[in-house]
């Protein structure tokens, strides 16, 4: 491959407290905090560090409060070499996960086999302010278009020269349309209005794990046109189930998930989101049932959100809220109880925004009905470890 990467120039970590771990990256190594999205941002409370703002790079390092977003980031100076990359990566048969339109760059991610995520980026030069909204991008679109989309935002905002001088906007007035395709509402020819988390081909929603209590697993799913990657079996449900389309099965599909976590430290690069797994002990038969759930953090509490009150995992924890919980690497005991007030309000709303975001990367032109998955008045558990 004779793409020019020029190497690792960020890393983003997932952080049980990124605002905590910020303050040890400031006052130990002196970096400075050059941006920052607030807790019901879609991507959670986040934080970028630079160790040299001032230099082209923006940051150095990124610490999210939603491990999905943990990635290393890695340059290649050259569009050209950026495209074929890019274009190489998919004939090879690599998943493009997200397509990105950062303002300072254009990037697109992948995961390794073992669940790395890894953003490969071309940079813009464009002096994009610390705010500007991440947008999809379609990278298929021919390089003038793509230097096109980089042109108008640089009139807009300003843009590095060749010797590094700031060269001031011609058009700060200028407004930027949707950079996916040039027609706003539309991207990559997909109908309506993504929110901006970038590309993919597959339908998602990581709140929606209902499986089932029956001693057999694989009498769960529902195969429902348009069930999302947890597998129930439509036609065509998704590039990441290896059964084929219309295999219908969700006890085979959560059966993979487990196998592939377990083997991988808890990695599963099939998913656009983290998920633990969580074994319950059946309502009716006795016997424990492990589901792999997806979750958000909040302090030492894991969250998770049903995606409907006759969610089998979350009878079962009505049930007997003693549960076991394997998280990466670890596997401890935890009692589940249920959010409510202001709290399950708030924990509902990201996890939509997690789903709308989730989807839209899977399938741009369904975030919007992945996210009415999450009921506005359905459950929130959370889980406290207790050994």
């Amino acid at each position: 491959m004779t793409t020019n990467i020029a190497g690792v120039r960020h890393i983003g970590w997932g952080s049980k407290d990124p605002v905590a771990l910020a303050k040890f990256y400031q006052d130990v190594l002196g970096m400075r905090i050059v941006a920052q999205t607030p807790p019901n941002s879609p991507m959670g409370t986040t934080l970028f560090l630079s160790l040299h703002p001032e230099v082209e790079g923006h940051h150095d390092l990124v610490l999210f409060s939603n491990p999905m977003f943990a990635h290393t980031a890695f340059r290649v100076e050259d569009l050209d070499d950026f495209l074929a990359f890019y274009k190489e990566s998919k004939t090879k048969g690599v998943n493009i996960k997200f397509t990105f339109n950062h303002g300072v760059w254009f990037s697109f991610y992948i995961d390794d086999p073992e669940g790395h995520n890894l953003e490969f980026y071309w940079p813009t030069h464009v002096n994009a302010p610390q705010d500007y909204q991440v947008q999809p991008i379609n990278l298929d679109l021919p390089k003038e278009e793509l230097l096109r989309i980089a042109d108008r935002m640089a009139a807009k905002y300003g843009r590095l020269d060749a010797a590094g001088n700031m060269t001031p906007p011609t058009n700060p007035n200028l407004e930027l349309e949707n950079s996916g395709t040039g027609n706003p509402g539309q991207w990559a020819g997909n109908p309506g209005n993504p929110a901006p988390w970038g590309q993919g081909q597959a339908s998602a929603n990581p709140w929606k794990q209902d499986s089932t209590d029956q001693a057999t697993p694989s009498q769960g799913g529902q195969g429902q046109a348009g069930a999302n990657q947890w597998g129930q079996g439509q036609a065509g449900v998704s590039q990441w189930n290896q059964g084929g389309a219309g295999q219908g099965n969700v006890g085979d599909w959560n059966k993979q998930v487990i196998e592939t976590f377990r083997a991988n430290g808890g990695k599963v690069a099939m998913l656009p989101t983290p998920v633990m797994l969580i074994t319950t002990t059946g309502r009716k038969s006795g016997k424990p049932h492990t589901n792999p759930v997806g979750y958000m953090t909040d302090g030492d509490r894991l969250i998770a959100v049903p995606s409907s009150p006759t969610a089998d995992w979350y009878l079962n924890v009505l049930a007997n809220p003693q549960v076991k919980v394997e998280l990466g690497t670890e596997t401890f005991m935890a009692t589940a109880t249920l959010v409510e007030g202001e709290p399950r309000q708030r924990f509902l709303q990201r996890a939509r925004q997690v789903a709308a975001a989730a989807a839209s990367a899977w399938r741009p032109a369904d975030a919007g009905d992945m996210a009415e998955h999450v009921a506005e008045d359905g459950p929130v558990v959370a889980l406290q470890r207790i050994s």
